[in-house]
């Protein structure tokens, strides 16, 4: 970390050396300090700082001819930095030019193709990704002429990464794939940097499995190769990935370590702001908003930072900290800041400020704001990020009332997240863990064996303490016949206390099958008059009345299943809606000799309702269901109805029967309507204690929300394994 102490030392030692060589030295780490340190309110005279002493080394080494690392060339491009910072990019662009057709004069093509690569890390810091491109294969083509194989190898993976940086994911995937497979059994440092590379691009397509993996084997090769100055980048990318898998403790430890070395790094202080942003929202998820704000506000007094970059980075971060301290004005404030900060760059950047003000805008249910910031262009290749959007446009969708728009985005984002987490990749994820950590304990074992050796000697003076040992023995003993006696009178307690269990057991055991007998019989009867409707029907010739026949058994059906599902069910006062719903939507698909010509689509959550609830609420869906396949679509058509009963925020459930066919007549009016379905549907509505809507959006579509009122029970499921 830089400071002003250190800054004082640097000038102070500046005044009282005679060795120019050294003079020269302390010129340029000034000039450093000065350019890496720069404030936004002082950038133009502290860059005109680092301008003098930059070109004042310059002037010495010119006049010293000196050919070490701080040599004329080193610091021309240092000034060539400067420019490219203060936005003078033809500027910036001369001074690199400069020093590499003076390499290329003297055909040494090994230092131009470097030149490029720094011109290259130049541009992409700022954004400038297709001249980073540009440069990153200019050095590609010259290190072709060399014969260092190492040099050739790393410019690959430098265009590979910036291919990735820009958008074209797969070209990058497969020259970093096959940079690997070329060199498996080599000890270059670049194919480590290939697997890194490999990492992000199956992180940002959410295969948490491939990137853990792909991370974990460049953390080996740098270990293999001794690549200390990759480890930093190698400790981020396993804070994103356990950022992403929800495994905040682990996310947060790696993003502490990427900090303490990127603080001991020549690094540009914007870095560490934005990896501190990644470890301030683990913080928020852990409910420590206020520690959080207190971290940012202590990083930016004691680190300088560059330009607008890192002033953005911390109203990011600061935007996180006030909304979770629900301090909305501020929040609102920093997360325009960003937003305007980055409109109109390249990269991920501006795709995340317009997410994150998307979804503060969306919990404060201002929604028209949300919408306008997330139908601003987005182009991301970050499935996570995409999934994120899908969520947005369902919520903004449904509080405008446009549920078949929100049902297509919510099922979209459900078939994310199905294929971003299943219990494969959860089980591989947990496999790569252990093998890591695996990994470490023998590390951590071959190290105590060592001091183990050491201790030897220790160990022999441990006789002098046998009698001592001799008395602890005793003493052991004699807690040893407590802990015997202790032990017979907890076993005649628990002797006891079986009893007790087992009469209670018995007892419980005893009601489960009264209630199940209950529900069996309630079934029994409902199907017996079911029965008698329908041979009462064989005596009628009027439609209309068989018409109603029909119906009375369809409802004495739902109800019936309810009482079905009681009695086979290990939870016998709670029906799985899933379950039911499919069962329901089956019965009434074969009772309306429908064939194919009908198809279903349904998103039910995994919801329990007791019979209270869940009773009405079958009635609602055999009306609704009913209704669609009288009425929505002519003889011979063919048409899909959608169903969903989804958990909304609170104890909220909101159940959609969607069709698209023909829609309600241009007169209807709900409030005049003598339909009994209809009419029935709001009764039983109101009897869930929720609201009732029925509206023509590309056909006809029914909602109702209603709270979970008595669902206060824990389900045991199947554990995932």
């Amino acid at each position: 970390m830089y400071s002003p102490v250190y800054a004082k030392r640097l000038k102070h030692e500046l005044s009282i050396s005679n060795e120019d060589s050294i003079r020269v030295k302390l010129l340029c780490d000034l000039g450093d300090y000065y350019f890496i340190n720069t404030e936004p309110s002082k950038q133009k005279g502290q860059f005109n700082e680092a301008l003098g002493y930059f070109n004042s080394a310059l002037a010495l080494s010119d006049q010293l001819n000196l050919k070490n690392k701080y040599n004329s060339n080193n610091i021309i491009c240092k000034l060539g930095d400067v420019a490219y910072f203060g936005q003078e990019y033809e500027k910036g662009y001369s001074y690199y030019k400069r020093v590499i057709d003076f390499y290329l004069s003297k055909n040494d093509v090994v230092s131009a193709g470097d030149t490029y690569a720094k011109l290259a890390t130049t541009n992409i810091q700022l954004g400038r990704n297709t001249e980073g491109l540009l440069y990153n294969e200019k050095s590609c083509a010259l290190y072709s002429k060399s014969t260092s194989k190492e040099k050739q190898l790393e410019a690959k993976v430098r265009v590979a990464l910036t291919y990735l940086f820009s958008g074209r994911d797969d070209s990058a995937k497969v020259r970093l794939t096959k940079l690997i497979i070329d060199n498996k059994n080599s000890s270059y440092k670049a194919v480590g940097h290939a697997y890194y590379g490999l990492s992000i691009y199956y992180r940002y397509r959410a295969n948490f499995n491939k990137a853990l993996f792909c991370n974990f084997e460049s953390n080996k090769w740098a270990i293999k190769t001794g690549d200390t100055s990759s480890m930093n980048v190698i400790f981020g990318e396993f804070a994103q990935i356990y950022q992403e898998l929800g495994q905040t403790d682990k996310s947060i430890a790696y993003y502490k370590k990427t900090i303490e070395l990127r603080s001991k790094l020549l690094m540009r202080q914007n870095y560490i702001f934005r990896t501190a942003g990644f470890l301030i929202q683990q913080l928020i998820k852990k409910k420590q908003p206020y520690e959080g704000l207190k971290y940012i506000n202590k990083l930016e007094h004691d680190y300088g930072y560059v330009g607008k970059a890192a002033v953005a980075n911390i109203a990011q971060t600061k935007a996180y900290c006030y909304d979770a301290l629900k301090q909305y004005s501020l929040a609102e404030k920093y997360y325009k800041d960003v937003v305007d900060f980055y409109e109109n760059r390249d990269g991920e950047f501006y795709t995340i400020a317009l997410l994150d003000i998307s979804k503060f805008y969306v919990a404060q249910k201002e929604y028209k704001k949300a919408a306008k910031y997330l139908s601003k262009q987005i182009d991301t290749s970050n499935v996570q990020r995409i999934k994120d959007i899908q969520l947005l446009e369902y919520k903004i969708d449904s509080a405008e009332h446009k549920y078949l728009p929100a049902l297509r985005h919510l099922l979209k984002f459900q078939a994310l997240n199905d294929s971003i987490f299943n219990a494969t990749k959860n089980k591989q994820i947990e496999e790569l863990n252990i093998k890591y950590e695996t990994d470490q304990q023998l590390k951590d074992i071959a190290a105590l064996r060592k001091e183990t050796r050491l201790q030897r000697e220790q160990v022999k003076q441990a006789d002098k303490i046998k009698n001592l040992t001799l008395g602890g023995g005793l003493i052991l003993l004699l807690l040893i016949l407590l802990l015997n006696h202790n032990y017979r009178l907890n076993k005649r307690n628990n002797i006891e206390v079986s009893k007790k269990n087992s009469a209670l057991n018995q007892l419980i055991t005893e009601k489960e099958w009264l209630l199940k007998e209950i529900h069996h019989r309630v079934k029994n009867n409902l199907q017996i008059v079911m029965g008698l409707l329908q041979r009462q029907s064989a005596y009628i010739n009027n439609q209309e009345a068989l018409a109603a026949i029909q119906s009375s058994e369809n409802r004495m059906h739902s109800i019936a299943l309810i009482h079905q599902k009681l009695y086979q069910s290990e939870n016998l006062d709670l029906i799985s809606m899933p379950e039911y719903i499919e069962e329901m939507i089956r019965y009434l698909k074969e009772s309306s000799d429908i064939d194919n010509s009908i198809l279903f689509e349904k998103h039910i959550d995994e919801i329990y309702l007791d019979v209270a609830q869940a009773v009405p609420l079958g009635l609602i869906l055999n009306e609704a269901i009913t209704n669609a396949i009288k009425y929505a679509y002519k003889p011979e058509q063919t048409g899909t109805i959608y169903v969903t009963l989804v958990k909304n925020e609170g104890s909220f459930n909101q159940l959609t029967i969607a069709d698209d066919g023909a829609g309600l007549p241009s007169d209807f009016n709900i409030d005049k309507v003598e339909s009994l379905g209809i009419n029935l549907m709001r009764g039983l509505s109101k009897q869930l204690g929720g609201s009732f809507d029925i509206y023509n959006e590309q056909g006809c579509t029914i909602n109702v929300v209603f709270k979970t009122e008595i669902f206060n029970r824990n389900i045991v499921t199947d554990p995932i394994t």
